[in-house]
């Protein structure tokens, strides 16, 4: 039967994201059953499910962070070698400008409240230097774009550090490389250790002494670590210490100082472990400590403070005008979930706590993820006025006597809210969520809602007969058209998370979009109205971001797959009638996993092409009556995606997710025979998990494939593979699509919205490069902060020499005239450079050549 979605209901549908994450495929919540093997209680609602991790984690579980590293510094110099060809264009934004995406920290400058800082889940750091109004990134020169806490030095604005790896504990919370440092407002960014602790919950710099510097790591998500634990740098970040640590399943989450004296430090602890199916959120090891001596012994705080195995997430706050003043809230971790345990206080420094009475519609703040959560903020001027943050956030104007809902379902800001920083000298604050940025200048009572492109897109559509018409399914924010190609006009059209969307390619009022778990829906009017088109399957295993793909060939034609391969062929019917699939394969997983990818020949619908998160790849030749594992001699990793060659069936590409470990592993693969035999193809592409591959149906050789960092093209079928373009930010980008009517590549960034780049225009080789004889090199290399740069060119012409960063950013032009030959006295301490690798490019009619000059400070 079919179910009519209108503007309304669509609306109420992205209000219950997170109530539609619980698993549709599993909708009796009483029949979850907990495998046998774990005898340790786990909570039954999951939340989010754990594609993003799953599929790069598989079969171990893990993922070698040395191995990502590694990725990153390849792509990197994929980068830096577009520095040696010319003209080499940038890519641009296509928006949405007027959609936001989770912010996972905030600072205000405490000496101008103007200014303002934001960390974000996969989008690096941005800055605002108008209240909020408008913002910029300042973060996009480092490799890593996941941030989990920033903090401000009290005592000089220029410095902020960056802890990477969001710690919200979600599948979809990408790993950092630990803590970065910026002495110049944001322009340049050092890196400063912890490169190991995997995701950083909570910054703190010292009130009193700008060199010391609190951390809390958090550790891996998915395994026991011993780099969790609470961490102290007594050199403004240069060195390390850690200073409490629990146990290898127990992360720390939250840190407070006291202002008037800083040898007095609260810490919460928290156990906690994720498997690919169960979670742990909490146990005996979760609590509250403090120290009285800069760190160096720590106690318990027990004394009317619950411990036990249900004792989850604890989120602190402390009072700036009487620091003996705290609050904490902690999530209450059960099989049911984790949902509000209480929120507390103690006016005497720890020493005993009080259960603050709340109402009963606030104890479902958290909707049973309070792991998701635990955070409470306290107001710096009056330690009566006390927020707590979840789904809703709730507010205290008399310490906790009394409570008021001030945003969730259907009002206030965007529900989800991670982050919070109230004015220390008037009423204004600003809030961080799941879809943004809030601004309040009373407390709460009324928002202005501020977006920017930090959008995470799971899947992206571009209309083949309009370019201007984009859509995409995003994580938190549903799915979203322009139908101008305007930044600031993109509509909503579904709720939910949004993921893969389709356009028919002969009717653009034919739209498909769909959220999580296979939830499914066609609109015949260009998104006003959508109807379900899968509510009789049930129990089976739709992966959280299911593939939904046309036949090329007939657009009346669709599937999708859960664990079997369905076919419907009403993709072209312009009426709300009921939707009928078919079941077109077996079970292709082996009881595991689901389908991934699908592939279908444009010259012989027959011919289908699909893979899974388990590894497996499959094709029919007709049409799915039999099928043929052709996975022989291709990597145990999850199938990312799949093309299959315009004019010949028998020729198609498949591409992998994951990491290497022991093992060398590939990412890209060729069949020419339908799958008997593979060539890999990768050649040289970052050891980076792949995560969509597209080919060039008017240029043969041409390939496309995104990944976790970066594009990358090759012109001869993956001999050689190169970056494309400059200016697309470090996040992963999940889809590409390629308009052939303009030629131009669409990217759909989890973390960073949409891109796009005309492939026309792209630089693919510097062989039509003039031949040169020019010469440039510096001594001493590497330097500390001066070194001499020498070129010389064959005779006198118009000269720029250029200075680029690792990531391909211009820093400066330092030398632009007419010259043949040129000696600078380079001081990069009076440019206020971060230590690296740097990139001199001398650019003239004669040609242009690069050199690596080396800064250590």
């Amino acid at each position: 039967m079919k179910k009519i979605i209108g503007p309304a209901l669509v609306v109420l549908l992205l209000g219950s994201i997170f109530y539609f994450r619980e698993n549709r495929n599993n909708p009796d919540p009483e029949n979850y059953k907990i495998p046998k093997h774990k005898k340790t209680m786990k909570e039954r609602y999951l939340g989010p499910k754990s594609n993003l991790w799953e599929i790069r984690a598989f079969p171990n579980n893990d993922i070698d962070i040395s191995a990502y590293r590694k990725g990153q510094k390849q792509a990197n110099i994929l980068k830096q070698d577009l520095l040696n060809k010319r003209d080499v264009k940038s890519w641009e934004l296509v928006g949405p400008t007027n959609v936001g995406g989770r912010i996972s920290d905030l600072q205000i400058d405490k000496n101008n409240e103007n200014i303002i800082w934001a960390g974000t889940a996969s989008g690096g750091v941005w800055k605002s230097l108008d209240k909020g109004q408008t913002w910029n990134p300042v973060f996009d020169d480092v490799s890593i774009m996941t941030i989990g806490a920033i903090a401000l030095d009290p005592n000089d604005s220029d410095v902020c550090y960056a802890g990477t790896g969001e710690a919200s504990a979600s599948s979809f919370s990408f790993y950092g490389n630990g803590i970065y440092k910026t002495t110049d407002g944001g322009l340049t960014w050092e890196h400063i250790g912890l490169e190991n602790s995997s995701y950083i919950s909570r910054l703190r710099v010292d009130p009193n002494n700008s060199q010391i510097v609190w951390a809390a790591a958090t550790g891996k998500l998915y395994s026991t670590d011993e780099n969790r634990g609470i961490y102290k740098s007594v050199d403004g970040g240069l060195t390390w210490e850690k200073k409490l640590y629990i146990a290898d399943n127990t992360a720390a989450n939250d840190i407070v100082i006291d202002p008037t004296n800083s040898n007095i430090i609260y810490a919460s602890m928290w156990e906690r472990l994720r498997t690919l199916d169960d979670r742990i959120s909490g146990g005996v090891n979760s609590g509250i400590w403090k120290s009285v001596d800069g760190g160096e012994n720590w106690v318990r705080l027990t004394n009317g403070f619950p411990t036990g195995e249900t004792i989850g997430r604890i989120g602190l706050a402390i009072s700036k005008n009487n620091p003996s003043t705290l609050y904490s809230v902690y999530a209450d971790y059960t099989n049911n979930g984790s949902n509000l345990g209480g929120v507390y206080k103690t006016t005497n420094g720890g020493e005993s706590w009080q259960k603050l009475n709340t109402p009963s519609s606030m104890d479902d703040i958290y909707f049973w993820f309070g792991w998701y959560f635990s955070k409470i903020e306290v107001d710096p001027k009056d330690d009566n006025r006390v927020f707590v943050l979840g789904v809703s956030y709730w507010r205290s104007e008399d310490g906790g006597s009394s409570w008021e809902e001030m945003g969730g379902y259907g009002f206030g800001p965007h529900v989800d809210h991670h982050a919070m920083e109230i004015s220390p000298t008037s009423t204004f604050f600003v809030e961080g969520n799941d879809g943004g940025i809030a601004l309040s200048n009373d407390y709460g009572y009324t928002w202005e809602e501020i977006d920017f492109p930090i959008t995470q897109f799971y899947g992206i559509e571009v209309d083949n007969n309009n370019p201007n018409t984009i859509m995409g399914g995003a994580q938190d924010n549903g799915t979203w058209i322009t139908k101008d190609g305007s930044l600031d006009n993109w509509q909503f059209i579904l709720g939910g998370d949004g993921f893969r969307c389709r356009i028919n390619s002969e009717n653009s009022n034919i739209i498909f979009a769909e959220s999580q778990n296979g939830a499914m829906y066609k609109s015949v009017d260009g998104g006003s109205q959508f109807f379900s088109i899968f509510d009789d399957i049930y129990g089976e295993r739709f992966d959280w971001n299911t593939p939904m793909e046309f036949d090329p060939s007939d657009n009346n034609i669709i599937y999708c797959g859960s664990q079997y391969l369905y076919r419907s062929e009403d993709g072209g019917s312009s009426n709300y009638d009921d939707f009928t699939w078919e079941r077109v394969s077996p079970d292709l997983t082996d009881g595991t996993g689901s389908i991934y990818a699908i592939g279908v020949s444009e010259s012989d619908g027959d011919v289908i092409y699909v893979g899974t998160t388990r590894s497996k790849v499959w094709v029919t030749k007709d049409g799915g009556g039999s099928w043929n594992e052709i996975s022989e001699n291709l990597p145990f990793r999850a199938v990312s995606s799949i093309a299959v060659d315009k004019n010949n069936p028998a020729i198609a590409y498949v591409t992998f997710s994951g990491l290497r470990w022991d093992n060398e592993l590939r990412y890209v693969f060729k069949t020419e025979n339908y799958g008997e035999t593979w060539s890999d193809i990768s050649s040289n592409l970052p050891d980076l998990p792949i995560n969509d591959i597209i080919l060039d149906n008017n240029n043969n050789g041409h390939i496309y494939v995104s990944s976790d960092i970066g594009v990358y093209h090759t012109i001869n079928d993956g001999e050689e593979w190169s970056s494309i373009g400059l200016g697309l930010p470090n996040a992963p980008v999940h889809e590409l699509k390629l308009h052939y009517g303009t030629n131009t590549l669409y990217a759909g960034t989890y973390g960073r919205s949409v891109y796009k780049i005309n492939v026309n225009e792209i630089v693919d080789t510097d062989e039509n490069e003039p031949k040169t004889s020019i010469i440039v090199g510096n001594y001493p290399n590497p330097f500390n902060n001066q070194t001499t740069i020498n070129f010389e060119l064959p005779k006198k012409t118009a000269v720029k020499v250029k200075l680029f960063n690792a990531s391909g950013r211009e820093v400066a032009i330092i030398y632009n005239g007419v010259t043949d030959k040129e000696t600078i006295n380079f001081d990069a301490g009076n440019m206020k450079l971060s230590s690296g690798v740097y990139i001199i490019r001398v650019e003239s009619d004669l040609g242009i050549k690069t050199h690596k000059i080396n800064y250590i400070k």
